[in-house]
Formats: C-alpha cells, structure tokens, sequence
C-alpha cells in the first residue's frame, strides 16, 4: 500500500480522524504520525534487507587509497558485507575488512603480495599492498535506501510522498508506528514493542535467501589451485 493508505488504516483502528494528506499536512497529530513513521524508517535502515543489499562495482588505482566510499559505493550507502570484496580481473578475494591492529601491522611491515587486504577509515576504501591500477572490483555494500519513490519509483531514504511505497512489509510499518505512538501518548506500550520486534524478526527471516549454516567451512572458499567443477570427469 501506499504511505498514506498504511497511516490511514492505523487512524482507523485507533479511531482517529484519517488524514486526506499526510507529509503536507499541517495538522498537529498527522504531522506527529508522519514524524513517527520517518523515525521508525530511520531506525529499520540499521537492519540486513536483501532489498537494500547491491553489488557495485569500480575500476581499482594504483595506490593504497582507492578512493571515497560514498564515490565508489553510490547514494545511500550505510556498510560493507564482510569478505565480499573481489578482484574480478585477477580474480581473486581482497580479505577484510581487517582491523586497526592489523592494518598497523601491515604498514610498519610492508609486502608486496600475494593476498590483498581491505580496511575502511576516514570514509575511504584501502587496500594492502597497493594493487594494480584498472581492475574491475566489486563488493557487497548495505544502503539505507527502503523507500520507493511513489512517482519515479527510484529508491530514497525515507517517505517525502504520499504515495511512496516500501521494500519492508505494510504490517511492519503499522506495528513499528502504534508502539511508538503508544509511547508517545503517555499509554503502556511494551506489549506492542515485544509485538512489532515479532514482525520484523519474521519479516528478516523470509526475506530473500540466505546459506545453510554450518560449523565446518562455509561458503566456496577459492585457493590458488587447480579447480575441477564436479561432473567434468567421465568415470
């Protein structure tokens, strides 16, 4: 549903006056209701949705500083997918990102390969040891990027129209809404808390697929190597 439909039946199911508009509006409750959504918005962000989950890539410089993460990473950028940094052209895994210690480590001991390693300060991507300037990189970035834009449909931060959409469930949103209007007006609203954090945590589940976990080694994890796909051979 629209931003305005899924406010407008919350108003209804607390018997308050429905708003013909909402982001526009100048009444003091619908102005309160919208504050609210964008807050809940805000804060559903921080979450892992596959929907807000893209594959970028960028061409790579000679020099341990690759560049601005909001540069190469694009709008709405919000983290990084751990071990998802790839070296398409030498195909080959940039490990990290690596912490400050080992970062150091590196810098006071520099080497000159093989393994390529990642860390990101001061909003910009590094690399160790410098690698080669023109390979296709490409990572896994989170954004915070959940609304749907109700005229282009491109994808923003949060609702400005009425008519914006979103990539997390209607129900999501009413629940996410009533606990903190609860709260807002002064009325008992853990209940509702403990309900909304149900639904998100149900929503996140189903949403999109993730690998089996395991103990053992997860994942392909590529070696340098002679790589045999199984069922190349004739037995």
């Amino acid at each position: 549903m629209a931003y305005l439909q899924v406010v407008q039946q919350f108003c209804d199911k607390y018997g308050l006056p429905s708003p013909n508009s909402l982001v526009a509006s100048t009444d003091v409750t619908f102005r309160q209701l919208h504050a609210l959504c964008v807050e809940a918005v805000q804060d559903l962000s921080n979450e892992k949705w596959q929907a807000t989950k893209k594959r970028v890539t960028f061409t790579s410089v000679a020099a341990a500083d690759q560049g601005s993460i909001l540069t190469l990473f694009g709008s709405g950028y919000n983290q990084v997918q751990k071990d998802s940094l790839w070296d398409n052209t030498a195909v080959q895994r940039i490990f990290g990102p690596v912490s400050e210690q080992v970062w150091q480590m590196f810098q006071a001991a520099p080497a000159s390969g093989p393994s390529y390693y990642f860390t990101i300060f001061d909003n910009h991507l590094w690399v160790n040891p410098v690698p080669p300037a023109g390979h296709s990189l490409s990572i896994f970035v989170q954004t915070n990027l959940l609304v749907f834009d109700g005229d282009t449909g491109a994808a923003k931060e949060l609702p400005t129209k009425d008519n914006d959409t979103f990539k997390f469930s209607d129900r999501l949103l009413k629940a996410q809404l009533e606990w903190r209007f609860l709260k807002q007006k002064g009325e008992s609203w853990p209940a509702s808390k403990e309900q909304a954090d149900d639904v998100l945590i149900g929503d996140l589940t189903n949403d999109g697929a993730y690998p089996t976990l395991s103990l053992e080694r997860q994942g392909t994890d590529f070696q340098p190597g002679i790589w045999i796909p199984a069922g190349s051979w004739n037995v």
